[in-house]
């Protein structure tokens, strides 16, 4: 149903004339009267009684009338949301992060978009780097903070350099390098290595195998483990030691466990803001403009 015709016959009822519905719709009083004309065809009933001198409602034009105050009430708030969602002033944006990846960027982000976009759901999820990359792969996520996540590989997708993460070696206590007060990695080519990968995963989806590559390096993998308790086990073990970042390293807990920076080249992962270029999300613009206004150094209004 055209809502014009209803919105005609609720002016027509409260000012009794057509001519004054008309000149309050900017329309001739013809006009006024086809449409009312209209919406009794379209409804099959007749909502006036017309008189020489005035009008008069029927019953079921007074029924008409006192009920459909509610349906333009639901009409313009339902037009309404929809406008907002549109405008990203309403919604939900799904906002992974991998472990603690985005330093004070991430914290940033929530703070500014959540002061100025109250009425939008920000839902976040931490997730390590593989399930994160699936995650925003099957569109279960709309954006996502990640490290070494490659255009290429993934050429739907968008990305925009929000920081570096620092990485560090994990290695036994008693290892030769243990005093070693940081580490490079030309110096850890030769040295057995163990790295964290699902056995779903492909091989190059393994971060410390990325790093190495970016130097022309092929790293002396010794074990393969799915969880990064794991990880610290072998480590502590005397197996091979680990890379990691900064901060997922010194959640380790062991005190068998020495980490050391590294440093040089290499020593650091760059962290992006990720998203599928093809999602249809208006809230995920908005939360894009955001975090472009934080890289800059400005503040949206």
């Amino acid at each position: 149903m055209d809502t014009k015709l209803l919105n005609c016959f609720r002016l027509v009822v409260e000012h009794q004339s057509f001519t004054k519905a008309a000149r309050l719709l900017g329309i001739t009083q013809s006009a006024a009267s086809y449409q009312i004309a209209a919406l009794e065809r379209e409804l099959g009933i007749t909502l006036f009684r017309r008189l020489p001198q005035s009008l008069r409602l029927t019953p079921q034009g007074r029924h008409f009338f006192y009920e459909i105050e509610d349906v333009l009430s639901l009409y313009r708030k339902v037009v309404g949301e929809a406008r907002d969602i549109e405008a990203g002033r309403l919604g939900q944006v799904r906002l992974g992060i991998a472990g603690h990846a985005g330093g004070g960027f991430v914290p940033s982000l929530i703070k500014a978009f959540r002061q100025r976009h109250p009425g939008t759901l920000l839902q976040l999820s931490r997730l390590n780097l593989a399930d994160l990359e699936r995650a925003l792969e099957e569109g279960q996520l709309d954006v996502g903070v990640t490290m070494s996540f490659s255009e290429k590989e993934h050429p739907g997708f968008g990305r925009r350099l929000v920081g570096m993460e620092p990485l560090a070696v994990m290695l036994p206590e008693d290892h030769l390098l243990s005093e070693r007060e940081f580490l490079t990695v030309d110096e850890l080519e030769s040295m057995p290595i163990v790295h964290l990968l699902q056995d779903s995963d492909p091989p190059d989806r393994s971060g410390v195998i990325r790093m190495f590559a970016r130097h022309g390096l092929t790293p002396n993998l010794v074990h393969r483990v799915p969880d990064f308790d794991s990880v610290v086990l072998l480590v502590e073990a005397g197996e091979g030691l680990a890379v990691f970042p900064a901060y997922r390293a010194a959640t380790c807990g062991s005190a068998r466990v020495k980490i050391i920076p590294l440093a040089g080249d290499g020593s650091t992962e760059d962290v992006f803001l990720v998203w599928n270029r093809e999602a249809l999300n208006p809230a995920l613009e908005v939360l894009l403009a955001e975090a472009d206004a934080i890289l800059a150094g400005e503040s949206l209004t």
